[in-house]
């Protein structure tokens, strides 16, 4: 019998602080616990902050890992910036399924950074952009460390028959330069609105 549980709590105090705590996959190896707090420090302009130990799902992977994401809407522009960052501590990495433990990777140190900007053009139109660069420590004695950056620009358009997204997202790594790239194309539909 296979059980998954995950739990989580928050509390808010007054409309400036968001305090909470999560767990998951409680009856697994893979056990994560996280603690956070967001901040809304003026008008438009908010701080999150976090600790995560054996994330589950992370941006660098390390047994412990903080983060920090700060996002800023410009009053009566339509533009939005923002900008995520997190790190690792140590270097033993979360929990490795194929060696059902943690694995001891490479003293160096990971993080992820990534910077957006979003500009509201009309009603219906959403221009987003962002570029993600990805620093991660190979196995000790085994994969060497590698720098990804990925870039993407794209759209969401929404019309009465749901919301409708696609632009262009780039791959570049510290080895080979120039990856590749994608056109993702998405379509999202709400059902709940017909359903009342």
């Amino acid at each position: 019998i296979w059980l998954d549980l995950n739990f989580g709590a928050e509390f808010t105090i007054g409309d400036t602080v968001v305090i909470g705590a999560t767990l998951q996959d409680v009856t697994e190896e893979s056990l994560s616990i996280g603690a956070y707090a967001a901040f809304n420090l003026a008008e438009g302009l908010g701080l999150n902050v976090g600790y995560t130990y054996n994330p589950s799902e992370y941006w660098v992977n390390t047994l412990h890992q903080v983060q920090a994401s700060v996002g800023y809407a410009i009053p009566d522009t339509g533009w939005t910036l923002s900008a995520d960052f997190a790190t690792g501590l140590g270097n033993e990495s979360a929990y490795n399924a194929q060696a059902d433990d943690t694995v001891e990777l490479e003293k160096d140190l990971q993080f992820y950074t990534a910077l957006r900007s979003s500009f509201q053009a009309t009603e219906n139109l959403l221009l987003t952009a962002w570029v993600r660069i990805n620093h991660e420590a190979g196995a000790k004695n085994a994969d060497a460390d590698a720098t990804s950056v990925t870039t993407y620009g794209y759209f969401d358009y929404k019309t009465s028959v749901g919301t409708f997204r696609s632009g262009a997202k780039f791959y570049f790594d510290d080895d080979k330069g120039f990856k590749g790239f994608d056109i993702p194309l998405s379509w999202k539909f709400a059902l709940k609105k017909y359903l009342k």
